[in-house]
C-alpha cells in the first residue's frame, strides 16, 4: 500500500491497494467517576478487606452499578445490594469475569449461590472477586423470593439537577421533550442497537443514550417520561442511559412544547472523522470465547480442554468454541490530541487479511503497519 494513498477505516468494502478501505471504530466504555464506596480509595485494594474466607449465601442481585475507578486509580469496581433472606446486604465486586453472571441474575429476577467470599473491614459488606464461586441455587437450598427494593429512578428530576448534582451510576427519571434521535446504529460484541437523543426540559438539555425496543418508542418533538435511566459521564459531560429496567410513557405538556434546540447543537451528535498518520499503540487485544450452544461470551474460562458455559451450561470442547476479536489502540490526530478507540472483528476484517489465522501478536503488528488512516468514530459512545 502506497503512503501516498489514505486508508479510510470501515466496517464494509474490499481490501484494494487502490480504493479507501473504512473501518468503523467505537471509544471504549468510559469508567465511571463516582466517589467509591468504603475502602476503595486505598492503593492496595485489599488492605482494607477481612481476608477470611466466608461460607456460601444464596441472594438475588440488585442496583448493580457501571464499572467505576477509586479514587487512588488503582483499581476497578462496581457496588451492588443483596437480597438476603431476612434483609440486604450491600456488595462490592472487583472481578470484572463475575459481572455478567450478576448482571444476568439481577435481570432475570433469579438467586445466586456466592461462595468464597470475603467481607470488608468491618464486615458490613461483601466482596467479590476472581476467587469468589458464582452458581445457581437448588431449588430446595432456599424458600423466599425476589423483592422489590424501592429505587431513587422513579422520581423525576428536572436536568439542571441531573448535570449539575448526581454522580455517574446514579438512578433518575426525567421529564422531558425528544428534541433529536439519531439514526440507530449496531455496536459491541453483543451487536446492541443504539440510538443518541438529546432531550430538553426548561432547565436544560441532556443527551440520552436509547437502547434496543426502546428506540421506536421515541420520535423527535414528542413528550415523554422515563424511568430508571442511569447516570453516565464522558469526557467531562454527563448524559443519560436508559437501561433494561426503564418505562417510557408518552406525555402532553405545553411548556414542553414549545422547547427548541439550535440545529448546532444537534450536529454534535453527528459521527466525527477523524485523519492520523499512523495507530500510535495497540494498547490490548482481546480474543473472547463464545459458546457452541448460545453463542455468549464463557467468563469462567479455564486452562483446560473442555469448557462450560456459564449461562447454558453446556460443556464442550475448547477447540469447538468460535473466537471474538477486539482491539483496543491510540491514536493522535493531524490535528492534535489523543483518542482511544476499539475496533472489532467484523471491521479489522477490512483491512488485515487472513485474519483468523493471525496469533494477537501479528494481528498488532498488522494494525501499526498502516499509515495514512482516516478514521470514522462516534464521539458520544
Amino acid at each position: 500500500m502506497s503512503a501516498k494513498d489514505p486508508v479510510v477505516i470501515k466496517s464494509k468494502g474490499k481490501k484494494t491497494n487502490k480504493s479507501k478501505t473504512t473501518i468503523n471504530a467505537k471509544i471504549p466504555q468510559n469508567v465511571e467517576t463516582r466517589k467509591p464506596e468504603a475502602s476503595t480509595s486505598s492503593s492496595n485494594p485489599t488492605s482494607n478487606r477481612d481476608t477470611r474466607i466466608e461460607n456460601a449465601i444464596i441472594a438475588y442481585v440488585h442496583k448493580l452499578s457501571p464499572i467505576q475507578r477509586n479514587r487512588k486509580n488503582t483499581v476497578d469496581y462496581s457496588t451492588l445490594v443483596l437480597q438476603t433472606e431476612g434483609k440486604n446486604i450491600d456488595a462490592l465486586l472487583y472481578s470484572k469475569n463475575k459481572r455478567q453472571l450478576l448482571m444476568d441474575s439481577e435481570q432475570s429476577h433469579t438467586p445466586l449461590k456466592i461462595q468464597k467470599f470475603t467481607k470488608s473491614a468491618l464486615g458490613e459488606k461483601i466482596i467479590i472477586n476472581d476467587m469468589t464461586k458464582l452458581s445457581t441455587p437448588d431449588q430446595t437450598e432456599y424458600r423466599f423470593q425476589f423483592e422489590k427494593i424501592a429505587n431513587p429512578g422513579d422520581q423525576i428530576i428536572p436536568i439542571e439537577e441531573i448535570l449539575n448534582n448526581r454522580e455517574p451510576s446514579d438512578s433518575v427519571a426525567l421529564r422531558a421533550k425528544a428534541i433529536y434521535v439519531a439514526e440507530t446504529t449496531v455496536v459491541g460484541a453483543k451487536n446492541l442497537k443504539l440510538a443518541q437523543a438529546i432531550f430538553a426540559d426548561s432547565s436544560g438539555k441532556i443527551r440520552v443514550n436509547l437502547w434496543e425496543n426502546q428506540i421506536p418508542l421515541i420520535q423527535a418533538g414528542q413528550m415523554f417520561t422515563i424511568t430508571e435511566l442511569q447516570v453516565r459521564e464522558w469526557s467531562g459531560e454527563k448524559k443519560v442511559s436508559t437501561t433494561v429496567k426503564s418505562v417510557i410513557k408518552s406525555i402532553t405538556d405545553e411548556a414542553l412544547e414549545k422547547i427548541t434546540v439550535s440545529e448546532a447543537e444537534i450536529e454534535t451528535i453527528a459521527e466525527k472523522v477523524i485523519n492520523v498518520p499512523f495507530i500510535d499503540m495497540v494498547k490490548s487485544v482481546n480474543m473472547s470465547i463464545l459458546c457452541s450452544n448460545c453463542s455468549k461470551k464463557i467468563l469462567q474460562a479455564t486452562a483446560n480442554n473442555i469448557v462450560r458455559c456459564d449461562r447454558c451450561g453446556c460443556r464442550m470442547r475448547l477447540v469447538s468454541c468460535k473466537k471474538q476479536l477486539s482491539v483496543q489502540v491510540l491514536v493522535k490526530p493531524i490535528d492534535g490530541g489523543a483518542i482511544e478507540l476499539l475496533i472489532f472483528q467484523d471491521s479489522l476484517k477490512n483491512i488485515i487479511n487472513s485474519l483468523d489465522t493471525l496469533n494477537e501478536d501479528q494481528v498488532a503488528e498488522s494494525l501499526l503497519a498502516l499509515d495514512n488512516l482516516q478514521i470514522k468514530y462516534d464521539p458520544t459512545k
